[in-house]
């Protein structure tokens, strides 16, 4: 027992040996560990990273008696005309204003759609899927 020559404790694997003497061997040549910080950081942004653009797709399902436009209203309209148009295409306003300045407008199928996009008051008007 604990003679002279003997190695008191559990010896490693060798394969844990192997695997530190290659993590060892990453940080002796600092391009290499320098590579692989730069490989971390960039995985750990785009993990973080959230997109500048948002879609404009429905989140749910409209009646089947209407359609659903995303609208967006010139700077320069006021309330007033927009009231109108809405009133003049049966239109309501369902949600909004949201990020660009977008409201989701629900119009009857087949009526006022054509007038809200035509409208001089209104910049964008689209369908939203």
């Amino acid at each position: 027992m604990g003679g002279a020559g003997e190695e008191v404790g559990p010896r490693p694997s060798s394969s844990r040996v192997g695997w530190l003497e290659a993590l060892r061997a990453l940080f002796i040549r600092p391009s290499l560990a320098w590579g692989l910080c730069g490989a971390m950081a960039l995985a750990l942004f785009l993990t973080l990273h959230r997109p500048a653009y948002r879609t404009m797709s429905l989140s749910h399902q409209s009646h089947s008696g209407v359609q659903v436009l995303n609208v967006i209203f010139k700077d320069a309209a006021k309330v007033s005309q927009v009231v109108q148009l809405l009133s003049r295409a049966h239109a309501n306003i369902v949600g909004g204003p949201g990020p660009g300045g977008v409201f989701r407008v629900e119009v009857p199928k087949g009526k006022g759609a054509g007038s809200i996009e035509r409208s001089r008051i209104v910049e964008f008007a689209r369908p939203a899927y």
